[in-house]
């Protein structure tokens, strides 16, 4: 994919600019936090790695967005290059969940060839400058102004105003690309999806400790009525949440990923980030085609392969079956579909394959879950 060329800031350039800038701002202090992910598309988590993991090299079609939100100003997303050779985007955007290289506010965007500069909304907007592995960028919010930092020096400000609430989007074009130590950090962190535009005085008065999320222990209501507006089944609610069901008796709500998520291959687990209740009726998808091993031939569907892995942890099915655990509870056999009318337990929903040995895998699965509760 053809890029503009960089040419890097000298280094007087950049501590002039940075003295400058820094004089008139000081961030407040602000509490960090590492990056949790949702909207992930066609990448695997590995600890605190993203990485891309399919799709086609040099595209933009792979990425993710964090839960975290900034609500307002002094707010930042930082994060570690792992490698120079790859092609990628990261910084701050509104939470589009296209995964395209155009779609991020305020990014910095890595060429794969040891040069960088900021994108815009997909406009390139300077900022050049060389980078290395091991390189840290901060993409922060300073008087609502938005400047971009590459270890501690202020290479960018910004000449577009923020639209609040920001997430940390990262857009992956190389197969292999890496977005490592990923953190969010602002003294007013929420979770994904508030807007303060929305707040009301129903909000503001469950809201007792002023953070913009409700807890099940600030809900005044019954767990039943909660349960109900807790449409993305995160435990917490959020303005636009609340607003989704009123107090009459709702019995359409419907809980879903609302993405495809990748189960990647060598992955002993991956979160869903969906929370199933005790009851609710779960419905779980999946389409795809993983490596089992070293040999070309060895390849497994969400139904499994022709083999089987006596060390696997759902012993009855195939290797390389999707299968699926609710919390700690037992593992389970999913396949190309499966449909529960009454989960057993309450937890956290995580998928992975069926096997004994995951290291020399590859590939992953793609599954849509749909929670309705009872």
């Amino acid at each position: 994919m053809a890029t503009p060329h960089c040419t890097p800031l000298n280094r007087p350039m950049l501590t002039a600019l940075a003295t400058g800038l820094l004089a008139g701002w000081v961030v407040s202090a602000a509490a960090q936090e590492p990056i949790t992910w949702t909207n992930q598309v066609n990448v695997a988590v590995r600890g605190g790695t993203l990485e891309k993991t399919r799709g086609c090299d040099g595209c933009g079609d792979a990425g993710a967005t964090s839960r975290q939100a900034i609500r307002g100003n002094d707010g930042y997303a930082e994060f570690r290059v792992s490698e120079d050779w790859t092609y990628w985007l990261a910084g701050l955007g509104r939470g589009n969940r296209s995964t395209s290289f155009d779609d991020i506010d305020f990014a910095v965007r890595f060429n794969g060839n040891g040069q960088a500069d900021i994108v815009e909304r997909g406009q390139y907007a300077g900022g050049d400058i060389d980078y290395r592995e091991g390189d840290v960028f901060r993409v922060e919010v300073v008087n609502d102004r938005v400047r971009y930092v590459k270890n501690g020096d202020v290479i960018k400000v910004s000449q577009r105003r923020p639209t609040y609430p920001l997430v940390f989007e990262v857009a992956l074009g190389s197969v292999g690309a890496t977005v490592a130590d990923a953190r969010i950090g602002t003294s007013t962190t929420a979770q994904a999806g508030f807007d303060s535009q929305n707040d009301s005085s129903e909000f503001s008065g469950l809201d007792r400790n002023g953070d913009g999320l409700i807890t099940r222990r600030e809900w005044v209501g019954t767990r039943r009525a909660f349960d109900q507006r807790d449409t993305d089944r995160d435990g917490l609610l959020t303005p636009d949440e609340l607003g989704v069901a009123d107090d009459r008796d709702r019995r359409d709500v419907v809980g879903t990923s609302g993405e495809i998520i990748a189960v990647s291959a060598l992955e002993r687990w991956t979160d869903t980030g969906l929370t199933v209740r005790a009851g609710d009726a779960i419905t779980i998808e999946a389409n795809g085609r993983v490596q089992m091993s070293g040999n070309r031939n060895d390849t497994a569907g969400p139904a499994g392969s022709r083999r089987n892995a006596p060390g696997a942890l759902v012993r009855d099915a195939a290797a390389g079956t999707l299968i699926a655990r609710i919390g700690n509870g037992t593992p389970f056999a999913v396949g190309e579909r499966r449909a529960i009318a009454r989960a057993p337990v309450s937890g956290r929903l995580y998928l992975s394959v069926n096997d004994d040995y995951l290291d020399d895998n590859a590939g992953a699965f793609e599954a849509l879950v749909t929670i309705d509760p009872r």
